[in-house]
């Protein structure tokens, strides 16, 4: 044997003679072939940029409750956006929705509801609630006050969230899924390089 080639002999021959056969191993040769998997991130746009808030007035038992209430928008770094809204105390959802939408320039972007306040024994006494339906760019909060309300004694409470912006944030992880391994936490904007990273430190 030599290399790729066997000489292989001729025994019990009569006549010893010389003869040489040429074996010729092969093999067939592989072509790697690159595998494209794609990772994608999403959230529903349109459900994610939905705020809302709550507001609502109350009175002592059997009180009704009259007059006036203010509401101002202020943007998270504490800027006031336009004056003081003026708003009656009986105030319809609609009424609501075409004011806030005039004095806040949010024309087709605001939705209003009002109910009554089932835990005030007062009379017309009422839960509003406002929701924003693009707080995408701008996220303000409402605050209340009630100084101009009657009788003495009655009240608005401060507007709170009931639903806040859903947009995409948090981690995930890669599964290796031949082996089960779990790849470290990745941020939800993480860089390629960094989930290339992760991919060839924690799953190869």
């Amino acid at each position: 044997i030599h290399k790729n080639l066997i000489a292989v002999g001729t025994p019990k021959k009569r006549n010893p003679s010389n003869e040489v056969q040429v074996l010729t191993v092969f093999s067939r040769a592989s072509v790697d072939e690159n595998e494209i998997q794609i990772i994608t991130t999403g959230v529903n746009i349109d459900e994610g940029v939905i705020s809302s808030q709550e507001f609502s007035t109350c009175a002592n038992a059997g009180e009704t409750i009259s007059g006036q209430f203010q509401l101002k928008y202020i943007i998270k770094s504490g800027y006031v956006f336009g004056s003081p809204i003026i708003l009656d105390a009986s105030v319809t959802a609609e009424q609501l929705r075409t004011i806030l939408e005039t004095e806040l320039n949010m024309m087709g972007f605001i939705r209003t509801t009002r109910s009554g306040n089932t835990q005030c024994q007062s009379k017309n006494s009422w839960t509003w609630s406002v929701t924003f339906t693009d707080s995408s760019r701008v996220v303000g909060n409402l605050k209340t006050n009630g100084d101009s309300l009657h009788p003495d004694g009655a009240t608005i409470s401060h507007a709170v969230s009931i639903r806040e912006l859903d947009l995409l944030r948090g981690s995930f992880a890669i599964i290796n899924p031949v082996d089960g391994r779990s790849s470290r936490e990745i941020s939800y904007n993480a860089s390629a390089s960094l989930v290339k990273d992760v991919i060839e430190t924690d799953l190869s």
